[in-house]
């Protein structure tokens, strides 16, 4: 029979173990999420006046205006990538689709969490 010091260890050592097995399975692969659920005015946006972001960092040449790719929509599913982040797909007017990734404020704990998980694949 074991003693209570030796089996308190060992239960905790059990606990961690759960837990990571637990953090993988949440972490793993690619949540798809409907936009309608999380955000409806984003699933119903439809308006030509903002300009994708971050398109002037792909070229190195002047902006012109010609050029200029305005949102047209986003796409209707996200992709959740960890706890924190996700990622959406905006359509430009030129018919392109613009990956954008979102992340989440979450607290340290849970950050830290998340690193060990995804150190751990």
């Amino acid at each position: 029979k074991e003693t209570r010091e030796k089996s308190v260890p060992k239960a905790l050592l059990r606990l961690r173990n759960y837990g990571n097995i637990l953090n993988k399975h949440i972490n793993s692969g690619e949540q798809i999420i409907n936009l309608e659920e999380i955000c409806p005015y984003l699933a119903k946006f439809n308006s030509r006046q903002i300009e994708i972001p971050g398109q002037y960092f792909q070229n190195e040449e002047e902006p012109l205006p010609q050029r200029t790719v305005f949102l047209d929509r986003f796409e209707p599913l996200v992709y959740r990538t960890g706890l924190g982040q996700r990622r959406v797909v905006m359509r430009g007017n030129n018919q392109k689709q613009y990956p954008f990734s979102i992340s989440q404020v979450i607290d340290y704990n849970r950050a830290c969490q998340e690193e060990r998980a995804s150190q751990d694949k």
